[in-house]
């Protein structure tokens, strides 16, 4: 027998016991479900509400609640109350303005949100954390004492009651809420060589059915100049900012 002819045996071989362990094999694919949209990207439009419950303004001395900013500035300006609702209303204006330049979704103001709407809003992390951490529960089953009663061993067990059946959850009726909370406000000043800069912390939670699905948070900032002294200047231009953001937290949670 020559050389080639024992390698094309060999080779034969080979390809036989392989065959008969891919034969033997068991190959399982799994295949993973795919995920059901999420009410973010079934939207077909999106009311926007103001929240002001967790505000603190900053611009004299330490951060103060809204009502206490109010009536430290009102004790200097019986006019104030309307100089800050007009600032309100500017910001609101100019968030409005931002987000609808850029939101995929047609928008609406909604009802302001109630006082208490975004103070222990759960976000994303506190959920994940709240989950992790539960665990089930365990019951430990003592031992009943003996007696010397006797057993009975034809008793019909008491009937079993059918656990009630889950409430089902609100069908989604496409209408998509946005709770715009103004976390913090720092009110800047141009003074040459002391300017401060205007701040604002945004806190945006976004509703469907009545459930938070998503959770957004941004930071804005304006630089004042001679030329834009006034802060009903810098709230027009962090309010267009700040709702430009918004909608684009949209536009990427609503692509399908």
């Amino acid at each position: 027998m020559d050389m080639n002819t024992k390698r094309s045996r060999v080779r034969a071989a080979l390809v036989g016991l392989l065959c008969v362990l891919l034969a033997s094999c068991n190959i399982v694919i799994h295949q993973t479900a795919p995920q059901p949209p999420s009410p973010m990207q079934l939207a077909t439009s999106l009311r926007v509400a103001f929240d002001y419950s967790s505000l603190m303004v900053e611009g004299m001395g330490s951060a103060k609640s809204e009502a206490e900013w109010v009536a430290a500035k009102t004790a200097d300006d019986p006019d104030y109350p309307k100089t800050w609702a007009d600032l309100k209303a500017k910001w609101e204006e100019n968030f409005m303005r931002g987000l609808s330049s850029g939101s995929p979704l047609p928008v609406s103001r909604a009802p302001d949100a109630p006082a208490t709407a975004s103070r222990d809003v759960p976000s994303r992390v506190l959920l994940a954390q709240v989950a992790g951490t539960s665990g089930g529960a365990s019951a430990e089953v003592s031992a009943a004492p003996a007696t010397d009663s006797p057993v009975a061993t034809d008793a019909t067990p008491p009937p079993v009651d059918a656990p009630a059946p889950a409430p089902a959850e609100p069908a989604f009726d496409g209408v998509l809420t946005l709770r715009v909370a103004l976390a913090s406000f720092k009110l800047g000043k141009y003074i040459p060589m002391f300017t401060t800069n205007s701040q604002l912390h945004v806190l945006n939670t976004w509703w469907a059915s009545g459930a938070m699905v998503e959770d957004s948070q941004d930071s804005v900032e304006f630089v004042p100049s001679i030329t834009t002294p006034s802060v009903f200047q810098h709230v027009q231009a962090m309010g267009n900012d700040a709702g430009a953001r918004a909608a684009g937290f949209l536009r990427e949670r609503h692509k399908r």
